[in-house]
């Protein structure tokens, strides 16, 4: 720290390197300040919001009254969307259920086992001729023809016992009888009946078929009664397997309905998504009068706080003094030598360190220590008397103040072998400091270290 050059003028040095640290902890001290605006603020939103409110009774009145309709209105709305959705995420499940679990659904239509018989039906003439009065016969032997085969087609599609048959085969009982088609064209003389199986393979396929024709005797005898003398006959059984279009049309009708039912459940998810639920609007009351008050009392105090913080920041730094003892060590590299108390261990201390200092220059560890400071206070030379009286026999102490005001303080730094910075918080001014640093600079003096005051 000897060389003249270490404290020459430069432009950086004026700048400031403010630690947000030091910052922090000097605003803390203020805390009572910071206590006692928040507090204000506090008091203060309280009372404007009570105000405020009291003024607006009439219409915050109004618009608790709109409120509680306008949400009728959202509530009625949400259930009945609510309702639908759970129907259609229903209907959604069941479909795939049935898409998953379905024989029907899960054949190939272009490579499909199919198992068919052809049955015919045929009448009593004698009796068609009696019942139909004198009419025409033909026709009325047509429709009794027809209505029997409605009543053949719902017993083989619904009523036939299949429980054991689906449990043989493994499958549920309506997805069992979804593999029957009964196909049917009226006819003068007789009826054909043509029954469609389908199948995972030909053996089911034929399997089904066969039961059905094994149980057609013993309804054959209670249609007679509503339908007159019949007899119902096979006339051909045949399998095979290969391309049924219109398994692959009914398939694809169910698949269409499927992705329908799918589009509108995420059409009724986004529906109620987009549903705006009305802002709350509080009535006016005693109670909703504190709720708001103590609300604007609290954001009132916290923004005190902060503004309050914020102000005694602004004013921290732009008072331009000496934060901390440590802003010179970190800005110039300067060697705290202690920060006094009100105890003498301190100075004691600082007499030790500048004593070992200069006996590290001179054996005998003699010389004159001068303390410059920007200074003009009492602080500084009850200091340098205090350091006085710690000093040895080869060691003089003086003070030199108000050095960047004083020509004769700048003059006595040539008679002394070393130099301490002696400085306070909150009192020294960081530009004057930088002053005189530049000062020293241009004696060539060597500063041992900085003695900070009021740390």
């Amino acid at each position: 720290m000897s060389t003249a050059d270490r404290y020459a003028y430069d432009e950086k040095n004026y700048i400031r390197e403010v630690s947000l640290l030091d910052l922090c902890r000097e605003i803390v001290k203020k805390w009572l300040i910071i206590l006692i605006a928040a507090l204000v603020l506090a008091v203060l939103a309280a009372g404007y919001s009570v105000l405020k409110n009291k003024r607006r009774q009439s219409s915050m009145d109004q618009a608790y009254a709109k409120y509680e309709e306008a949400m009728v209105t959202y509530n009625t709305q949400l259930e009945t969307l609510q309702k639908q959705l759970r129907i259609n995420q229903a209907q959604v499940d069941n479909s795939n259920i049935y898409a998953e679990k379905s024989v029907l659904m899960n054949l190939d239509p272009y490579n499909v086992s199919m198992s068919e018989a052809i049955l015919t039906i045929t009448f009593d003439d004698a009796q068609n001729r009696a019942d139909s009065a004198g009419g025409n016969m033909g026709a009325y032997k047509a429709q009794q023809a027809y209505t029997l085969m409605l009543a053949y087609s719902s017993y083989i599609t619904e009523t036939i016992p299949m429980d054991a048959l689906a449990q043989e085969l493994g499958i549920d009982e309506a997805y069992l009888r979804e593999l029957i088609k009964v196909t049917y064209s009226p006819n003068t003389q007789s009826q054909v009946m043509n029954l469609i199986i389908y199948g995972r393979d030909t053996a089911m396929a034929e399997k089904i078929r066969d039961f059905i024709l094994e149980n057609l005797d013993g309804v054959e005898k209670n249609l007679e009664t509503q339908y007159g003398t019949h007899e119902v006959t096979v006339l051909s059984k045949s399998t095979k397997q290969g391309v049924d279009l219109n398994l692959k049309d009914s398939q694809t009708s169910t698949t269409s309905a499927q992705t329908s039912l799918t589009k509108s459940l995420t059409n009724l998810q986004t529906t109620i998504a987009a549903l705006d639920k009305p802002s709350y609007s509080a009535p006016y009351s005693t109670s909703t009068l504190i709720k708001q008050a103590v609300t604007m009392a609290v954001f009132g105090f916290l923004g005190g706080a902060v503004l309050m913080a914020l102000f005694l920041a602004v004013r921290i730094i732009m008072a331009g003094t000496l934060m901390s003892a440590g802003e010179l060590s970190r800005k110039f590299g300067l060697k705290c030598l202690g920060c006094p108390g009100p105890t003498r261990d301190q100075y004691k201390l600082i007499c030790a360190q500048i004593e070992n200092y200069m006996k590290n220059r001179d054996p005998e560890g003699a010389g004159r220590i001068l303390f410059i400071s920007t200074l003009e206070n009492k602080r500084a030379a009850a200091a340098v008397k205090e350091m006085r009286k710690c000093e040895s026999e080869m060691l003089i102490f003086d003070l030199a103040s108000s050095v960047t005001a004083r020509p004769d303080s700048i003059r006595k730094i040539a008679d002394y072998d070393a130099c301490v910075l002696l400085e306070e918080v909150h009192v020294s001014r960081y530009a004057d400091i930088v002053r005189l640093l530049e000062i020293l600079g241009d004696s060539d003096k060597t500063l041992i270290g900085t003695v900070i005051l009021g740390a």
